[in-house]
């Protein structure tokens, strides 16, 4: 598929932020393309979103959907992107299932730049993970998260836009075939939330931080089952 933009010709619509600062700006999403470990594999794109494995993947088959340009989180990306978000993360779903099982969905979404809730990467992107328990329901039990007030979504992408234009930062869940879950979320919930009760519920409660747990052994492993998968469909929005 034929790109609409070049990375640079995205990232001059945000003349604000220091793409420096941005972890994904200036690696895989720069205009070298820096692909320098395994989770900065690019393993689909489509004109506006890219699919790659993730940093710190406690499990096989975690992925990201991440934006080309560069937005706070998802409930920042413009209401004409929305369809072709939900057509990558539909592929990308089907992806998983079919090599590992259905995934939960989930999002640290800060309102600005800086706060816990973003986990130390301010760039919109979107979690497809394979567990074998409910995050949400963990979450809503958990030491992190239990005070937090969840609520169901019922437009998905509208309720995110709308929580982040009131500049409300949110965790967004959603269980595989069931009703997503948001809760909105003060910076006093810590850093990494999600991941340190995905690593509780593991086993492994130690390893939850990606920046001294890359896990690459994980991430390895899934390029090498879902790439071909991916390969096989490059225009499926076409």
């Amino acid at each position: 598929m034929e790109l609409l933009k070049s990375a640079s010709d995205v990232k001059a619509h945000f003349p604000q932020h220091k793409e420096s600062e941005c972890r994904y700006c200036a690696g895989f999403l720069g205009e070298q393309g820096h692909v320098q470990e395994p989770w900065d594999t690019i393993l689909y794109e489509s004109d506006n979103f890219v699919v790659v494995p993730s940093l710190g993947a406690m499990i096989e088959g975690w992925l990201l959907v991440v934006t080309k340009n560069h937005y706070i989180c998802m409930g920042a990306i413009p209401e004409h992107l929305w369809s072709e978000l939900q057509h990558v993360l539909e592929h990308a779903t089907k992806v998983i299932t079919s090599k590992y099982a259905a995934p939960t969905l989930f999002e640290h979404g800060p309102a600005t730049e800086g706060l816990h809730v973003g986990c130390g990467i301010d760039h919109a992107h979107l979690h497809i993970v394979p567990l074998q328990f409910n995050l949400l329901e963990s979450s809503k039990k958990s030491e992190e998260l239990a005070r937090c007030d969840w609520s169901k979504l019922d437009s998905m992408w509208p309720s995110l836009a709308q929580l982040h234009q009131s500049s409300e930062s949110y965790i967004f869940i959603a269980e595989p075939h069931q009703t997503p879950f948001r809760a909105t979320v003060s910076d006093a919930v810590p850093c990494q939330s999600l991941r340190r009760i995905i690593a509780r519920e593991l086993a492994i409660p130690a390893q939850y931080d990606y920046n001294y747990n890359n896990f690459r052994g994980n991430v390895e492993n899934t390029i090498r089952c879902v790439n071909v998968c991916f390969t096989d469909s490059k225009s499926f929005l076409d």
